[in-house]
C-alpha cells in the first residue's frame, strides 16, 4: 500500500536539482524538498499565498532561488535556497490582472531572466532575477489580427529560440531569446489543445496531435501530415511528454499508465504498476501531474496516489520513489496543515485524499502537544 505521505506531495510542477526533487504540494500550499535516493520529504516551506486551487503550474530555478510562476495565485513568489525565505516578486501585474485565473501555463529561464508566456495575461513577461526588474513584450500581437494570443503548455526551445504555438490558431510565435525579437510561422494545423506537443530542429517543425498524427514543416519548407504509429496506444493519444535518447523516442501518454519506446522500426510499451481509479479511467483522463526530464532520466508523478516514477532512458527501466516524511516531522507538518487549511479545499480528492485528511485531523497530529 502506498504511503499516505505521497498523496500530500501531489504537485503540478517539479524541479530536479542536485539529488533532490522540489514539489509544490497543491493540497498543503507547501514547497517540499524530497530526496531522490530515499524518498524522504526533508523540508517543507508554506508559501504565504491565499488558498485556492491550482496556484502554480510551473517552477523555475534561477539565481539561487526557486520561482513559483503564478497560475491562479495572486502573486509570484521566490524562495531563497540560501536563506529559506519567501519573497513576493513584482512582475508588473495590475490589480485586475492579479485576480485573473490561468495567468501562465509555461515559462523558461535564460541568461538569468525568466520568460513567462501569458494565457489570460497578454504578451510575454520577462523578469530579470539579478536586477529584479521586469518588462512586457507585446510586439508579436500585431502579427495576428482580431485574435487574442494565448499560450498553452506546448513550447519548444531550440538553441536560443523558443517556439510557442498560439492556442486555437495555425500560428507559431518564434521568439529569439538573445535578440528579444519575434516572428510568426504558419502551420497546417490548429495548435494548442489539439496539438499539445511541439518539436523543433529548425527548419524542421513538428506538431503532434491527439488523433495520432504528426503535422509539420520539412527542411524544404513544405507542409505535411502523417500518421505516427507509436502514438497508437488508445482512443485518447494526447502525449504528456516526448523525449529522446539518441535516435530513440520516449512517449508518456497522458491517459495511459505506460511509457512508449519507439525508433524507426520498432515500438515497445512498458506498463506501470499503477493503481487504477474510477475517477481517472484509462483512455479518458490524465494519469499524471507532471513530467520533468533530465539528460538521462524522466521523472513523473501519479495523479491518483502521488507516487513518483523515474524512467532511466539508457537502462530502459523504471524506479519508484516511495515518499515519507522524516522522523519527527510528520506531526509538525500535519499540525501546520490542519491549522492553515480550508476544509472546502479538500472536498475534491484530487486536492488531497480522504486518507490524508483523516490523518491530519486525527490524534496523530496532536502528538507534539502537551
Amino acid at each position: 500500500m502506498m504511503s499516505v505521505d505521497a498523496k500530500i506531495a501531489i504537485s503540478n510542477c517539479c524541479i530536479v536539482d542536485d539529488g533532490f526533487l522540489w514539489l509544490f504540494s497543491e493540497g498543503t500550499k507547501a514547497l517540499m524538498k524530497v530526496s531522490i535516493s530515499s524518498g524522504e520529504i526533508c523540508d517543507y516551506y508554506f508559501v504565504p499565498e491565499r488558498s485556492q486551487k491550482e496556484l502554480f503550474y510551473r517552477m523555475i530555478k534561477c539565481a539561487e532561488h526557486i520561482f513559483l510562476i503564478p497560475f491562479n495565485s495572486t502573486e509570484m513568489w521566490a524562495f531563497s535556497l540560501c536563506s529559506s525565505e519567501w519573497k513576493k516578486v513584482d512582475i508588473g501585474l495590475d490589480l485586475r490582472e492579479k485576480q485573473l485565473k490561468s495567468k501562465f501555463y509555461s515559462a523558461v529561464a535564460f541568461d538569468n531572466k525568466i520568460y513567462m508566456f501569458g494565457w489570460s495575461i497578454p504578451g510575454i513577461i520577462v523578469y530579470d532575477c539579478i536586477s529584479e526588474r521586469y518588462h512586457r513584450i507585446t510586439d508579436f500581437l500585431e502579427y495576428i489580427n482580431d485574435r487574442r494570443i494565448i499560450f498553452h503548455k506546448a513550447m519548444c526551445v531550440d538553441e536560443e529560440k523558443i517556439y510557442l504555438p498560439v492556442f486555437l490558431s495555425t500560428h507559431i510565435i518564434c521568439f529569439d531569446l538573445r535578440l528579444q525579437k519575434s516572428s510568426v510561422i504558419e502551420m497546417p494545423i490548429i495548435a494548442g489543445k489539439d496539438c499539445p506537443v511541439i518539436e523543433v530542429d529548425f527548419p524542421i517543425i513538428k506538431l503532434y496531435s491527439i488523433d495520432g498524427k504528426e503535422y509539420g514543416i520539412d527542411e524544404d519548407g513544405r507542409q505535411y501530415e502523417k500518421e505516427i504509429s507509436c502514438f497508437s496506444v488508445g482512443r485518447r493519444r494526447e502525449p504528456l511528454l516526448i523525449d529522446y535518447y539518441g535516435e530513440t523516442k520516449f512517449l508518456i501518454p497522458e491517459a495511459f499508465a505506460m511509457i512508449v519506446i519507439a525508433n524507426n522500426t520498432n515500438k515497445d510499451m512498458i506498463k506501470l504498476d499503477y493503481a487504477s481509479s474510477g475517477v481517472y479511467p484509462d483512455g479518458e483522463m490524465s494519469k499524471f501531474t507532471f513530467a520533468e526530464k533530465t539528460e538521462d532520466k524522466i521523472f513523473f508523478q501519479s495523479r491518483t496516489d502521488g507516487r513518483i516514477y523515474i524512467f532511466d532512458k539508457l537502462k530502459r527501466n523504471i524506479q519508484e520513489i516511495t515518499m515519507n516524511i522524516c522522523d519527527g516531522g510528520k506531526e509538525k507538518l500535519y499540525k501546520s496543515i490542519r491549522n492553515s487549511i480550508n476544509i472546502n479545499e479538500i472536498v475534491d480528492e484530487r486536492e488531497m485524499s480522504l486518507e490524508s485528511f483523516i490523518m491530519i485531523i486525527s490524534k496523530e497530529g496532536d502528538d507534539d502537544e502537551s
